[in-house]
């Protein structure tokens, strides 16, 4: 599949997508949609939610100082070109339906998905935080992990580390 990234406006960068070609879950042809840094940024965040222990290929940090200069204009273009291109490559991301929406979707379409996304998403309290955070120490501290519990509890394995770490943080504290 071909992509190719322009700049159409300015003082809001956006950027027009071109898209051409037919594979698995995208609707044959071209396509061209006009998408924002933000419209990136989300893509990455439902991308890396879709996919737990992928690596997510990286977009440009976002700068407010200097954006408008031509030669950082161009230089995030071709770091969002490369980022599409890399996640395109990759033998599951490129299947994402989050990108068939990004790269085919039209502007209201890809919002009503940001919303439905947006709505699907647990919330999380400072009080589910802490229950769940006392619970994970506790289950640590007393080394009852069992298989179910690391899969409910670790959606990525790092979590239970940092909380293993917190618990012997606070047991040579005490």
């Amino acid at each position: 599949m071909f992509v190719s990234l322009k700049i159409i406006s300015l003082p809001i960068l956006s950027y027009k997508i071109e898209s051409k070609g037919s594979r698995p879950g995208f609707v044959g042809g071209t396509f061209v949609v006009d998408r924002r840094y933000s419209d990136f940024s989300w893509l990455v965040g439902q991308l890396s939610s879709q996919h737990p222990g992928v690596i997510v290929p990286p977009i440009p940090e976002k700068q407010a100082v200097g954006r408008f200069s031509a030669e950082f204009v161009e230089s995030r273009r071709r770091a969002l070109e490369k980022f599409l291109v890399r996640v395109l490559e990759h033998s599951e991301l490129g299947r994402s339906h989050w990108l068939v929406l990004f790269l085919q979707a039209n502007e209201d379409a890809l919002n009503r998905a940001k919303e439905e996304a947006k709505a699907a998403k647990p919330k999380i309290t400072t009080a589910s935080a802490l229950a769940w955070f006392d619970s994970t120490v506790n289950t640590l501290a007393n080394g009852k992990v069992s298989e179910v519990q690391h899969e409910v509890l670790c959606p990525r394995c790092h979590v239970c580390f940092f909380a293993l770490f917190l618990v012997i943080l606070y047991l040579t504290c005490y």
